[in-house]
């Protein structure tokens, strides 16, 4: 997949390196050139809040396969997609993701499904290699299981309920002798639209940074010009107030959105709540979506995961959050193996 140039990627500001301690925010509404490029014509697809989690009985669960889907075809539609009607069954979950609005209830926008919620923390499970996100620890959402990688196996897979036995929703895999990282989502109703998809190192920032072009918006039709966009977004270590607002170690990561403006499928209405909502920009002045930090003082508790600015609105779309959760998730579990091979 060819990348765009990240802007002013020679740009060694300290907001983007540590150890500065504070991001440099421009006014949220501060005018930036958009960055657009043109994806692949998009049919029809609907979003539908009823099917974001099915009651069926315990007894109709499928079991994990043993070795990691070889093809998209194996994981769970993600709400909203047409397929959704052949969805494996699921069994009631304790704690739903947020289905409504979570930005400034005052611009009173209609919902748009949600495959996670605002923000969430990931969980350790003593000795296993099961993490669960959750809002808190006693109601998981989802499980999320490490594996080695090796002999067929994904290095995560992110399961569409808080069992290892509900089905898979998203992969990911570490590329081999490189930095790179694979992720495999649902198929996307965009005919011809690959389902893996590759978070990259960029050059130029002194302390690593990683990209991916993801199709984005909630559109149920393509633009004016017959073709659906494609955005760049970039990962970059941060130790700005963004991060900071996580609680906790004071540094981690924050996911940049290059392109400006709302995305295709918001009205005026949702344009005036996204745009309100982008508080947290770089020092390039790219909006924040996203950011994740370690929790450094807790047991259990690996990290906390927050939607910022247009990620925190649905505008981005769900298979956009699912790729912003799964790199994150990349990112911490390659930096925890790297200490563990540190210690012996």
């Amino acid at each position: 997949m060819d990348h765009l140039q990240p802007p002013n990627s020679n740009n060694n500001n300290p907001e983007d390196d540590p150890p500065p301690p504070y991001e440099e925010v421009a006014p949220p509404n501060s005018p930036r050139p958009g960055l657009a490029t043109q994806g692949l014509p998009r049919p029809h697809s609907s979003h539908n809040p009823d099917l974001l989690n099915p009651s069926p009985s315990h007894s109709s669960i499928p079991q994990l396969p043993s070795r990691r889907p070889r093809s998209s075809s194996h994981l769970s539609p993600y709400p909203g997609q047409a397929a959704q009607a052949q969805r494996p069954a699921r069994t009631p979950q304790p704690n739903r993701p947020s289905t409504s609005y979570p930005g400034n209830t005052n611009a009173g926008p209609p919902s748009i499904p949600r495959q996670f919620p605002p923000a969430f923390n990931v969980y350790l499970q003593g000795f296993s290699r099961t993490m669960i996100l959750a809002e808190n620890q006693a109601q998981p959402i989802y499980a999320l299981r490490a594996y080695s990688g090796f002999a067929g196996d994904a290095s995560l897979i992110l399961h569409s309920g808080p069992t290892e036995r509900h089905p898979p929703l998203a992969t990911l895999d570490f590329a081999p002798f490189s930095l790179g990282i694979v992720v495999t989502l649902p198929p996307s109703p965009i005919p011809g639209v690959p389902s893996a998809l590759s978070l990259d190192p960029i050059t130029g920032f002194a302390h690593g940074g990683y990209s991916f072009t993801i199709d984005v918006g909630t559109s149920v039709s393509p633009g004016s010009s017959g073709r659906w966009p494609l955005e760049e977004f970039q990962w970059r270590r941060s130790r700005g107030d963004a991060v900071a607002s996580l609680g906790g170690r004071g540094y981690g990561w924050k996911l940049v959105r290059l392109a400006g403006g709302p995305p295709p499928g918001a009205d005026q209405q949702w344009r005036r709540a996204g745009l309100a909502a982008g508080a947290h920009r770089g020092s390039d002045g790219a909006e924040v979506v996203a950011v994740w930090s370690e929790m450094g003082y807790s047991m259990s508790k690996a990290l906390r995961f927050a939607f910022l600015g247009m990620g925190l609105t649905g505008l981005l779309g769900e298979r956009w959050a699912i790729m912003a959760v799964m790199t994150a998730m990349g990112l911490f579990e390659r930096e925890r193996r790297s200490r563990q091979r540190r210690r012996f």
